[in-house]
């Protein structure tokens, strides 16, 4: 079920009072918070390079469909690349690809459109810096 508006306003409310009571974000940067968090909805997942991050810097891409634009998230579709280390919210816990409960088609996420959490490599593709900057949504995915 979509979310609604309203609803959406809401739920940003709600993140913003945790983040703050957990010590993770601070009373002025919950506003500018609230005005970078985009909606997006997993739309494809490249392959994995199928190796971990060490030496060499794994990245597997993902695309995004971008439901509201805000902050660097200018264009509807967007590539994001996951850097694999292991340990990593963002990555598989036993394989080096991304986490799949997390990145499956449908999966509705909120992401953090901002410069240091999104490092431009071109004017639809980005790196994602930290794995805070990414957050689920949904608990379901369409098929």
């Amino acid at each position: 079920m979509p979310l609604q508006s309203g609803s959406l306003k809401a739920l940003f409310a709600v993140m913003a009072v945790v983040l703050i009571a957990l010590g993770l974000l601070s009373v002025a940067a919950a506003g500018r918070t609230r005005k970078s968090l985009a909606r997006v909805e997993v739309e494809n997942v490249k392959p994995s390079p199928g190796f971990w991050s060490g030496p060499l810097t794994a990245t597997q891409w993902v695309d995004l469909h971008v439901l509201q634009q805000v902050g660097v998230c200018k264009s509807r579709s967007i590539s994001v690349g996951i850097t694999l280390v292991a340990g990593s919210s963002l990555s598989d816990k036993h394989e080096p690809k991304v986490n799949s409960q997390l990145f499956k088609k449908g999966t509705g996420l909120l992401l953090r459109c901002t410069p240091d959490c999104l490092r431009p490599q071109g004017e639809k593709t980005f790196l994602v810096t930290d794995d805070k900057c990414i957050q689920r949504i949904n608990t379901e995915s369409r098929k």
